[in-house]
């Protein structure tokens, strides 16, 4: 069992908890509006740190040592006093860190610090950029390193140019990549799994697999071999890409001596959720069992978000808590969301209160779950009562919280509420789009104001918003219902000619609307031209 020792709690305030770990491995800080301290104990931290999704997965494997409260009350002044303790480079390497982050632009920043009488040690280039690879700003490791090795001063070595191969392959910067890998050759370097690993991602992030699986075929046959972390790679590009055959495939090739791993096993649980093959899914869990590998909280949240019925996933999760797996908020987030697509509003709103609760702080998907859940079942009042929960508890509604209060007030013809709260977000910064436009105008539709529909149809081009299937569909169908196949065979078209595949939704839509024989023949017609 591995220990996590803790230098300092500290509670500034008594609405702000600060995690403060150091062990090597782990770095947390969990900052959040509420939360209970109820002593400072192995029990108390798990279950409070079990909400911080950096650290939820490792507690089951940890002991608690050394955990030493501090409360601070201290006022500004006493604060800045307190800054004392921090050194001049640490100060320095602070606030250089910030103006990186705010302003995205690294180099500038470095090469100020550079010139300046304070000295840009080697010490804090290296934290720098570990820093930034732990927040995932690959853009600015780039930067970094790009510049690094024009520097006479810096000697650009093996482990530059495993920092600079990894964030290329994040940014999918193949090209680049590519030419990295000659370099390093060139140095009489040579190249490990990592970074071939490295190439391989910067191939699929730019869905380049002919060279992703030539690469994989070649590290194969010549080696380095690949790890689990080169098939994983290539398996999450194609599963986010929607290409199930293809990452069954990679996952099949994985050899007996590599073994899948546990986050192998969630990644193809994913991709069959997501295909609705839940079936399988559950074949890959039950397998994990008899593999005896780790079942995390990832395995269970990822099977619940694929279940298609409440009853099932709340199986799932009942499985979970036999298995003494704390749930997180992505549990109860997947879990509410199974209840809220079966109009099970009560429900979704008992687990959501249950989840903070238990000292579950919710996330803005979390709110925006269960605005749906009320949007659905036509309950608009409770809805505006969430968004105003949602900024009380500093969740700034996203376009998808706009967005569903205007489906909810839509959805019980009140268009009046809806174009109110289109200006709101409009007055609060936040950019409709096209779900948004084709929400409204769906509701102009159900309510026969087709002027105003098209109104909203000529405001989303004027805004450059290019029309998708959904909204020609909503055209096809407003004038099916007025009975102007005219106007149905033109908007039919023009869906086709902007290079649209026809879906069903269009072609029900095309065929509802033809009310006469000779309509029915005009109809099957265009379904013809379109290849249908």
């Amino acid at each position: 069992m591995a220990t996590l020792t803790f230098q300092q709690l500290q509670l500034r305030t008594h609405r702000n908890l600060q995690w403060r770990c150091m062990n090597g491995d782990l770095k947390v800080r969990d900052s959040r509006p509420s939360i209970s301290f109820g002593g400072i104990n192995e029990t108390s931290i798990k279950s409070q740190l079990s909400n911080v999704p950096q650290v939820s997965s490792l507690l089951e494997a940890l002991e608690i040592k050394d955990a030493v409260p501090r409360l601070n009350h201290d006022s500004p002044k006493r604060q800045k006093k307190n800054e004392k303790h921090f050194s001049d480079d640490q100060k320095q390497w602070y606030k250089m860190m910030n103006e990186i982050l705010e302003t995205k632009e690294a180099v500038p920043v470095l090469e100020k610090l550079r010139k300046s009488k304070k000295s840009l040690t080697k010490e804090a280039v290296v934290g720098t950029l570990i820093r930034l690879k732990q927040l995932r700003v690959w853009r600015s490791i780039i930067q970094i390193c790009e510049w690094l090795a024009d520097q006479e001063w810096w000697e650009f070595g093996y482990e530059d140019y495993s920092m600079m191969m990894l964030a290329y392959g994040k940014e999918g910067e193949a090209g680049k990549a590519e030419q990295l890998l000659q370099r390093l050759v060139s140095a009489n370097h040579t190249p490990n799994i990592a970074i071939y690993t490295g190439l391989l991602e910067a191939y699929a992030r730019r869905k380049m697999y002919t060279e992703a699986e030539s690469l994989m075929q070649r590290l194969t046959n010549e080696g380095p071999a690949p790890t689990n972390i080169t098939y994983h790679t290539l398996m999450k590009a194609y599963t986010e890409d929607n290409r199930l055959e293809d990452a069954e495939r990679v996952f099949a090739s994985i050899p007996g001596d590599v073994r899948p791993d546990g986050r192998s096993y969630n990644l193809m649980i994913h991709a069959y959720g997501k295909a609705g093959r839940v079936a399988k899914a559950h074949e890959l869990y039950q397998e994990m069992k008899k593999l005896n590998l780790n079942i995390s909280i990832v395995t269970y949240n990822t099977l619940i978000a694929c279940q298609k019925n409440c009853r099932d996933a709340e199986s799932i999760f009942r499985q979970m808590q036999a298995a003494n797996v704390r749930a997180d908020v992505f549990t109860y987030t997947a879990l509410m969301n199974a209840y809220g697509k079966a109009r099970r509003t009560e429900a979704t709103q008992n687990i959501f209160d249950e989840m903070v609760a238990v000292g579950i702080r919710p996330t803005k998907t979390t709110y925006n779950v269960l605005l749906d859940a009320y949007a659905k079942s036509k309950q608009v009042d409770q809805a505006e009562i969430v968004l105003k929960k949602m900024r009380k508890d500093k969740c700034t509604p996203t376009i998808h919280s706009f967005t569903t209060l205007v489906h909810a007030y839509a959805l019980v013809g009140r268009m009046d509420k809806a174009e109110e709260i289109l200006r709101r977000m409009k007055g609060e910064g936040v950019a409709p789009n096209i779900f948004t436009f084709s929400t409204i105008m769906s509701g102009y539709a159900a309510t026969k104001n087709l002027d105003k529909m098209m109104k909203k149809f000529e405001e989303m081009k004027n805004v450059g918003l290019r029309p998708n299937p959904a909204v020609y569909t909503i055209l096809i169908s407003a004038w099916g219902s007025q009975e102007d196949f005219e106007a149905v065979k033109f908007w039919f078209r023009e869906m086709v000619n902007s290079g649209f595949e026809i879906d069903q939704r269009a072609k029900g839509a095309l065929l509802n609307a033809s009310k006469s024989p000779e309509q029915l023949k005009e109809a099957m017609a265009l379904l013809e031209e379109s290849g249908l």
